[in-house]
């Protein structure tokens, strides 16, 4: 009759989700000004960003739009992971 299902894996995929975002939204505010701008986004999307980056690293050695969305597919690949690990930590017996 009731839901039980917890509601503990969408809010840990929120918080996080909501974490990468600023990270991208503070890359984009200070990319003029700061060299190390990228290193929240890189912090938030690990380890997949450097597997990414590394793959791609000849095609994408100077685009900063080929590497912002390899960073935001290893973003959804954390988020995804967050939510099955919690999902299956709070499922019912």
């Amino acid at each position: 009759m009731f839901n039980s299902r917890s509601k503990l894996p969408t809010i840990v995929t929120v918080i996080y989700l909501t974490l990468s975002v600023g990270a991208f939204v503070l890359m984009f505010a200070t990319m003029a000004t700061d060299n190390m701008a990228a290193i929240f986004a890189i912090a938030v999307s690990l380890p997949w960003s450097s597997l990414l980056l590394s793959l791609f690293d000849a095609s994408a050695s100077n685009s900063v739009a080929l590497n912002t969305i390899l960073m935001a597919i290893a973003v959804v690949i954390n988020a995804c992971i967050l939510y099955v690990l919690f999902s299956f930590m709070t499922r019912n017996k």
